[in-house]
């Protein structure tokens, strides 16, 4: 059975490793508009890959974390001195800690309606701008705010 083009050319980068690092190292516009043209074509591929191989991503996660704790120990400082500098005077302390509290029961994660960092948006850490979601739902949303509804709800 005769080979495809994409599954030769595949089969010659895979024989010829040195070759396809150098090309990448020398044509990197040329590699990052080939990229981008084939994200576009398939924009589902990274979501389907994921979910295909789930175990594989769970324990590259893991290992990353474990490799990275200086990042993930920065990352967490920043968001938290965000937190801090977005809380208002005028914020319910008590109901906030109430609404983590509610979230850990019912395996939720508490999300900011409006995110407390963003390049178009910053929202403000008060009870009106959290909500609960699955921690599915929260990757899903990322960093993004719907602006035609109010709170993004």
């Amino acid at each position: 059975m005769a080979l495809t083009a994409a599954e030769q050319s595949r089969k010659w980068r895979e024989k010829n490793p040195d070759y396809d690092k150098e090309w990448k190292a020398n044509n990197p516009e040329k590699r990052k508009k080939a990229l981008k043209k084939w994200r576009e074509k398939n924009p589902n591929h990274s979501k389907e890959w994921k979910v295909n191989n789930s175990e594989y991503v769970k324990k590259y996660h893991k290992e990353w974390r474990k490799n990275n704790r200086g990042k993930i120990n920065a990352n967490n400082s920043k968001r938290r001195a965000a937190k801090l500098q977005a809380m208002p005077s005028w914020a319910n302390k008590k109901t906030i800690d109430m609404i983590y509290i509610i979230a850990n029961i019912c395996n939720k994660t508490v999300d900011h309606v409006v995110p407390l960092q963003s390049s178009v948006v910053c929202g403000l850490h008060w009870e009106a701008n959290l909500q609960l979601l699955t921690q599915q739902e929260n990757s899903s949303k990322s960093n993004k705010h719907d602006f035609d509804t109010p709170l993004g709800r």
